[in-house]
Formats: C-alpha cells, sequence, structure tokens
C-alpha cells in the first residue's frame, strides 16, 4: 500500500477520521473501497490506480468512497454496505463535489462523457476517444 498525501488532505478536509488514502491493488472490478479500522476508530480509503483511467475518475474514485463515511453507510465489520441507493447516493454526491453538476443538480453537458464513464466504471477514457 502506497500513501497519498495529496488525497489524503483532500478527504481530512471531510471527514477529519481518516487515517489515510492509500492505493493498493484491488480484486475485480473493485475501484475503491473505504473501511474503519476498529482499533483506532479512523479510515482508510483505498484506490486501485491500474483501472483508474484520468484525473476525472481517480477524483471521483475519492470522493465515492469519501461519501460512504461522510453518509455512515458502515456495514457489519465496518466494511461498506453494498446497497444501490446507498451508491446512487455517494455518486450524486461525487458528482457534485468534483464539479459535474449544474444548478439544477443535473449533469452539466459538458461533462456527459465523464459521467458515462464514472457510471459505467469504464477501464479507457471516453473523452480522449472524441477530441
Amino acid at each position: 500500500m502506497k500513501p497519498d498525501y495529496y488525497f489524503t488532505h483532500i478527504a481530512r478536509t471531510h471527514e477529519p477520521k481518516i487515517e489515510q488514502v492509500v492505493y493498493e491493488d484491488l480484486t475485480n472490478n473493485v475501484f475503491g473501497m473505504a473501511y474503519k479500522n476498529p482499533e483506532t476508530g479512523r479510515y482508510t480509503i483505498s484506490i486501485d490506480r491500474r483501472k483508474i483511467s484520468c484525473l476525472i475518475m481517480m477524483m471521483f474514485v475519492l470522493y465515492h468512497e469519501l461519501g460512504h463515511i461522510v453518509f455512515y453507510h458502515l456495514g457489519y465489520r465496518h466494511y461498506m454496505i453494498k446497497d444501490s441507493d446507498k451508491e446512487d447516493e455517494v455518486d450524486w454526491w461525487a458528482f457534485e463535489k468534483i464539479g459535474l453538476l449544474n444548478d439544477e443538480g443535473q449533469i452539466k453537458q459538458e461533462w456527459q462523457t465523464c459521467y458515462e464513464c464514472m457510471r459505467t466504471r469504464s477501464l479507457h477514457c471516453l473523452r480522449s476517444k472524441i477530441r
């Protein structure tokens, strides 16, 4: 696990109980995960950067996992609960945090392609193909 001090700083601005943001290889189609250390009560966010195609996707994964912590989506043994409503909640929170939403809470036209990447968890940047 390799720590990312910049992303740790960003995460701590939203949740002071963040211990660290780290890069590590995660299984299958998992881009990121958040978990609570039961001994310290502090959180770690893990990101698999091998699966990240661009900085916008990296920010999305960071804010998505941070959203699970901020919205108290804790499950058995302090792992995050997989639930579609909760996933949607943190997705839209992440979209708002990285600036993809307009004043009406909809995806801005210029970010539609990035939205599709994030929604489908694409391993390849779709935006680079339309330039």
